[in-house]
């Protein structure tokens, strides 16, 4: 079994995290219609990934509940997150419209002396409302990213997290054939230099896609990530890893993800959860300056993306434009990447 140490803590990489999993319409060896969840959390950070199949039309997935236990003792809840996922086929033409109604991210423990338990903060993306065929969801294939930062003060510290939600849209311009929701947390000092961030993984001619959130301690390199693909299984992928550059200009391997902390879903995809590794210090201009990826590699090609470091504006609630994906929208304004 891989151990992972920082600071005075032994994080356990290897499989530490199978939670709640909660199924709407028939699951048989697609993952249409099927929802599927992991999550795993520290005293002090949490990371989860949530991956839906093809989304039944009116479908409700409400109070949707997802533990995150600590790795070294799975009998032990540290962060609680409860989402309501809300789609219908009522939009122009019966497209899909897809938006998070609720939710929130709950601190269950009390890492600090005198801290009660039960520090709350709504769920990054409360109040995304998207439909196929308007904005930015209109190209076949496209992936479409959002990201929300959410921090809340707590007396002597914040609770901070950020989460990714990415679609994969079907060529006929009407249906999500699936989305992925990534989400990393942290309790921390509110001077503490530690900044969120995501990516998505470019699609594959096979329907596999992916996408990430992260959190990382600029001054440390203390990582916590959170990474999703769909359509893939555990047995699919040969490498994974987080690389300098970018797929056209390939340079040195920062961090090695694999071989075998994958974490296979049910047949939706796979995950894989990172709680404090350590990035390397002497790779850390070349993320601050965009200049790192995620490459996995399948035997239906490879899947890569560049970690986007996001710049929190000073604001205890916070909206950021994405810098990824073939969209990144805020609110209803669209941009295209250049």
């Amino acid at each position: 079994m891989h151990l992972s140490k920082f600071g005075n803590n032994v994080m356990d990489q290897g499989c530490r995290f199978v939670i709640m999993s909660l199924f709407f319409g028939m699951y048989g060896s697609s993952w249409a219609g099927a929802l599927v969840s992991s999550c795993a959390g520290h005293d002090t950070r949490f990371a989860g990934v949530i991956i839906h199949g093809n989304i039944n039309a009116n479908a409700n997935h409400n109070n949707y509940a997802v533990s995150c236990t600590d790795p070294m003792d799975m009998n032990k809840q540290k962060w609680k997150m409860t989402a309501s996922f809300k789609e219908t086929d009522k939009g122009l033409n019966n497209n899909d419209i897809f938006e998070i109604t609720a939710g929130d991210v709950e601190h269950t423990v009390a890492p600090d002396a005198g801290e009660l338990p039960g520090n709350k903060i709504p769920l990054p993306g409360i109040g995304v409302k998207d439909e196929v065929g308007k904005g930015g969801l209109k190209l076949p294939g496209a992936l479409a990213t959002d990201l929300n930062l959410e921090k809340k003060a707590h007396g002597n510290h914040e609770d901070r997290t950020a989460a990714n939600l990415m679609y994969f849209i079907d060529p006929n311009l009407k249906d999500i054939n699936g989305y992925q929701y990534t989400i990393t947390g942290r309790h921390l000092d509110p001077n503490a230099k530690v900044m969120p961030g995501k990516g998505g993984l470019t699609s594959l001619p096979s329907g596999a896609f992916g996408s990430f959130s992260f959190m990382i301690d600029t001054s440390t390199g203390e990582l916590d990530l959170a990474l999703a693909l769909s359509n893939l299984s555990m047995l699919d992928i040969s490498l994974a890893q987080i690389r300098e550059g970018t797929p056209l200009t390939p340079g040195a391997t920062l961090l090695d993800l694999m071989p075998a902390f994958f974490e296979d879903l049910l047949g939706l995809g796979t995950s894989r959860l990172i709680l404090g590794d350590l990035f390397p210090i002497a790779g850390m201009n070349s993320l601050l300056s965009g200049n790192t990826y995620v490459e996995i590699v399948t035997s239906a090609g490879t899947l890569t993306g560049q970690l986007a470091l996001i710049s929190e504006p000073p604001a205890l609630a916070l909206l950021a434009i994405g810098a990824l994906g073939l969209f990144a929208f805020s609110g209803r304004s669209f941009f295209r990447q250049a």
